[in-house]
């Protein structure tokens, strides 16, 4: 039996859900220093991890989608948005 979500977890669904909605090509989704700083976050390294960690954490849970994507030009090019289907 899991334990409940954390602050920073619910705050995250939080900001998903009202992330710009889907548009001609589908849902957009945020990279995590978009989330960032729609939480009014500052940008540190605790913060990068912190908000890595949860978002993986929620990712395993199946309460958002992550996508990858197959060409990135820095990073590993993790995108998120809600939970689809």
């Amino acid at each position: 039996m899991g334990r409940g979500l954390s602050t920073l977890q619910r705050d995250l669904l939080m900001v998903l859900q009202e992330y710009p909605k889907p548009g001609n090509y589908g849902p957009k989704f945020a990279r995590p220093r978009d989330l960032i700083a729609a939480l009014g976050l500052e940008n540190t390294a605790a913060t990068r991890a912190a908000v890595s960690k949860a978002l993986r954490r929620l990712a395993e849970r199946d309460l958002l989608t992550v996508y990858r994507a197959e060409v990135r030009l820095q990073g590993n090019g993790y995108r998120y948005g809600p939970a689809i289907g």
